[in-house]
């Protein structure tokens, strides 16, 4: 076996039956494995965890089962899978945020305007240093550089942000597997 867990289905090793070659990865997954999808119903998803463990603690030869979710959703994130609940998790692709979201916009859009405002310092000489300005033209150039009210934060830009949080989203799914 050279896959480090051993509950690996036979479908993803090299095929050398033409009988194999010929059907997918997901119908070889099924002929080896249960499968569980997450379901979108919080209402329903003790009954599809339930049945998931149905599957791993029978001893019928069933070869385990395979439990399907989303980043960001229920089963990737809070619920614990210890011992042999979760062997591997597989991520395809980078779970982004949908980009053109409102709230998603919005943050972006403050995160590129709060780092622009922290990058520009005002001044009462045309930009050349503070010289000749009273304390309160000071005050007021501090208050103008922060954005709403909140200091303007001064790494992270709306596009920094935004790639950040898909890679949470990667982390917190694959720590199921570490618990």
């Amino acid at each position: 076996n050279k896959y480090s867990f051993p509950q690996t289905p036979a479908c993803y090793y090299s095929a050398s039956s033409s009988t194999t070659q010929q059907s997918t990865p997901w119908k070889r997954l099924l002929q080896q494995k249960s499968v569980v999808l997450e379901p979108k119903s919080t209402a329903d998803l003790k009954d599809a965890i339930s049945e998931f463990e149905k599957f791993i603690n029978s001893n019928s030869g069933s070869g385990g089962c395979v439990l399907i979710g989303v980043c960001r959703g229920k089963i990737s994130e809070g619920i614990d899978f210890a011992d042999n609940k979760c062997r591997a998790v597989i991520i395809t692709g980078i779970p982004y945020a949908p980009f053109l979201d409102a709230k998603v916009k919005l943050k972006r859009e403050y995160l590129d305007q709060a780092k622009a405002s922290s990058c520009v310092k005002p001044s009462g000489e045309g930009g050349f240093g503070e010289g000749s300005m009273d304390n309160k033209q000071k005050k007021k150039n501090q208050v103008s550089s922060s954005f709403r009210g909140k200091p303007a934060p001064t790494t992270l830009s709306g596009a920094e942000w935004y790639t950040q949080q898909a890679h949470r989203a990667v982390n917190q799914a694959v720590g199921r597997v570490i618990r």
